[in-house]
């Protein structure tokens, strides 16, 4: 076989010719011409394919940090918190010593507030045992507003309070939080500084005569508006996780894979009654536990789908035979392709598209070296013609574990990799899982 580049170089003046490439083997001739724009096509292409590939490697690389920041900023916030309330508790003590007009008035009420200051940080406490429970299910942040809370002149240049952050939500824009949430125990960005800030004056003296009742209303208009975001971040979270669930679940029911079955799932009905800002802490405890219920859920079918083969065996390459009937390449006659056939050069690393453990890998008849992988539920996937194997039966192996490299061995034409996924041994068309895959890389 020779190759020869045909082609005269034409005069200044004249376009330049499209460079020709003739191969020639014996009596076979054939040509090929290259253009200028398919040479810029695919340097524009593997430009791209870099940029991406960067891109990817860098998120990996720098998402274990971030995270890591957000926890040292979520304590950070934690303490800042606990810090003003120890402040404010000691300016309540300091205000209760005080004589007033009407003390006992004034000390019913006060008894009011401090009561319900103490019902929104036991809730406070049950909030942040569920953001823990999200953050360990995948769900991060919050996708509450919080409200401006009226301030006292003295909180106004306040360096302790804390600022509005992001949130990380699945399709929301960025909002502020109106809870952060720490290892221990959340801190709430609306309640630094508590309503109880209210109380303290300029300069910390006594509240002027007749100022009381002013002041007062101002604490319990603040409390109403605590006791409502912590309602609404329930809410919210509620509905965050929930739709996420449902979205994975959905996915894989098309898979006909088995999915835990929702909270709510079955006949149900009735009024619509939210849930009350009021609520007593066990009330809202219960309320809570239903999404502790979700999150359970959630984590399931995301374990669920981490078992199934979701991506390609070898990334970025042409698909040169689908599934289903075609023409067989060695009798000219239709026939069944029970798998998909990806172009792949001699030695091109395969991969494993969901972890699980060798059961064969041995050469198989038209498979030639072929490699099977359990993944546990009747879904196993088949890998055929390799050059060579790289794993040996019995094997456990993660997810993008290389399995061989591809070849052509077997009943095969040219280098590729035949790829299957079987369902309790029957084939299917892989496709489904790959596409499947791809809606569902943003939920997992």
């Amino acid at each position: 076989m020779s190759i020869v580049s045909s082609g005269k170089a034409p005069p200044l003046a004249r376009r330049r010719e499209p460079r020709r490439i003739i191969i020639a083997r014996g009596e076979d001739v054939r040509s090929f011409t290259i253009r200028p724009w398919l040479a810029g096509s695919i340097a524009l292409f593997a430009g791209i394919f870099g940029i991406l590939y960067l891109a990817a490697t860098a998120y990996l690389v720098f998402r274990d940090d971030l995270l890591a920041a957000s926890i040292t900023y979520q304590r950070r916030m934690q303490h800042a918190y606990e810090d003003r309330i120890t402040s404010l508790r000691a300016d309540i003590d300091r205000l209760t010593s005080k004589q007033l007009l009407n003390q006992e008035a004034f000390d019913e009420k006060m008894d009011r507030l401090l009561g319900r200051q103490a019902m929104l940080d036991a809730r406070q406490d049950i909030i942040a045992q569920m953001s823990q429970a999200a953050r360990q299910a995948g769900v991060v942040g919050a996708p509450a507003q919080a409200p401006a809370a009226a301030a006292d002149p003295a909180d106004d240049n306040d360096d302790n309070a804390p600022a509005d952050d992001d949130v990380e939500g699945d399709s929301a824009p960025a909002k502020p939080l109106p809870f952060k949430t720490s290892d221990a125990k959340p801190v709430a960005g609306a309640m630094a500084p508590v309503a109880m800030a209210f109380l303290r004056p300029v300069g910390g003296e006594p509240p002027a005569p007749g100022n009381e009742e002013a002041k007062l209303g101002s604490v319990a208009a603040s409390l109403d508006t605590l006791a409502e975001d912590q309602v609404s971040y329930v809410e919210d979270m509620a509905g965050r996780v929930a739709g996420r669930t449902d979205k994975i679940a959905a996915v894989l029911k098309t898979l006909g894979q088995p999915v835990p079955k929702s909270v709510t799932a079955g006949g149900v009905g009735g009024p619509f009654v939210p849930l009350d800002p009021d609520a007593d802490p066990e009330t809202f405890r219960a309320t809570v536990s239903l999404i502790t219920g979700e999150l359970d859920r959630l984590s399931t079918v995301r374990r669920l789908a981490g078992r199934l083969p979701l991506t390609k065996p070898v990334q970025n390459a042409a698909i040169t035979s689908r599934f289903g009937a075609r023409i067989d390449p060695f009798f000219g006659r239709p026939a069944m392709h029970p798998g998909i056939d990806f172009a792949a050069y001699v030695g091109f690393p395969i991969h494993a598209t969901a972890g699980g453990t060798v059961i064969t890998a041995e050469s198989t008849g038209g498979y030639g070296n072929m490699v099977e992988i359990d993944h546990g539920n009747g879904v196993t996937t088949r890998y055929g013609h390799m050059s060579k194997i790289l794993v040996k039966a019995g094997q456990i192996i993660p997810k993008g574990a290389i399995v061989g490299l591809a070849g052509s061995t077997g009943r095969s034409t040219g280098p590729h990799v035949h790829y299957e996924v079987r369902i309790d041994g029957h084939a299917i068309d892989p496709i489904r899982y790959i596409n499947a895959g791809r809606q569902l890389e943003p939920l997992l």
